[in-house]
């Protein structure tokens, strides 16, 4: 326990009886103490448990899904994120890429498709409103 002296000087000090208190003391500190608290790494800001854990459940894909995204629309800082989270790599990341860009003869197929389907829609609604006049006129 401690004991209240007077110093020399006239000030009170306080004396420990042992110096095995005091490393008993601070042992019991250090072992109270609650780790740092870790956010999770896709930006959500959601506390993370586990020791090794880097995301919250489900986040490491939302994550990954956004920086690929990114990726192929040519952010770079987001391919070199994927590279070094080791999701992909530059030949996957591109592959990818390129598969999932319409060449400009798709686009075009698709719309000619989607003006077919318009006329032939208008083409219907005109037959359906002739017979409709058809039906009044006799």
């Amino acid at each position: 326990m401690a004991k209240r002296k007077v110093a020399s000087n006239g000030t009170v000090a306080a004396e420990v009886e042992s110096v095995q208190e005091v490393q008993m003391g601070e042992q019991t500190e250090t072992t109270t103490e609650q780790p740092a608290v870790r956010t999770c790494l896709c930006g959500c800001g959601t506390p993370v448990r586990g020791r090794r854990a880097n995301f919250a459940p489900g986040h490491d894909s939302r994550l990954k899904s956004r920086l690929l995204l990114a990726a192929r629309a040519g952010n770079a800082e987001a391919r070199v994120d994927l590279i070094k989270l080791g999701w992909a790599t530059n030949e996957s990341i591109d592959r990818v890429a390129a598969s999932s860009r319409p060449t400009e003869e798709q686009k075009r197929e698709r719309e000619r498709q989607r003006l077919t389907a318009k006329l032939n829609r208008a083409k219907a609604e005109v037959a359906r409103l002739e017979a409709e006049l058809a039906e009044l006129a006799s």
